[in-house]
């Protein structure tokens, strides 16, 4: 995708979550080296533009009552699935389940 459409995907993406009614529960957990793992070539990051397109589009439409956190890695890496096992538990922590 290119940077415009990244762009694009962000802002859809923050007018969805901003539409949500308990924001305390969403949170936003961001792999800042690739959403896929065609964003590396020889071990190398090739595509940092995409991702900082969303990152500025994002950050500049979401609520700012939603939590967002930048993870240094892939998708695909256990250090980022920690991460959002880690949201996901603060999403719910002494929150009723019924809402």
């Amino acid at each position: 995708m290119s940077s415009e459409e990244m762009e694009q995907v962000a802002i859809a993406v923050a007018e969805k979550l901003n539409g949500y009614q308990w924001k305390a529960r969403v949170k936003v957990v961001i792999p800042l080296r690739g959403f896929h793992r065609s964003a590396f070539r020889e071990g190398r990051f090739t595509i940092p533009f995409q991702i900082a397109s969303f990152l500025l589009a994002l950050k500049g439409r979401l609520d700012t009552a939603i939590e967002m956190t930048e993870v240094d890695s892939d998708i695909n890496s256990p250090t980022f699935a920690k991460a959002v096992a880690d949201e996901l538990s603060k999403a719910f922590k002494g929150l009723p389940l019924n809402e």
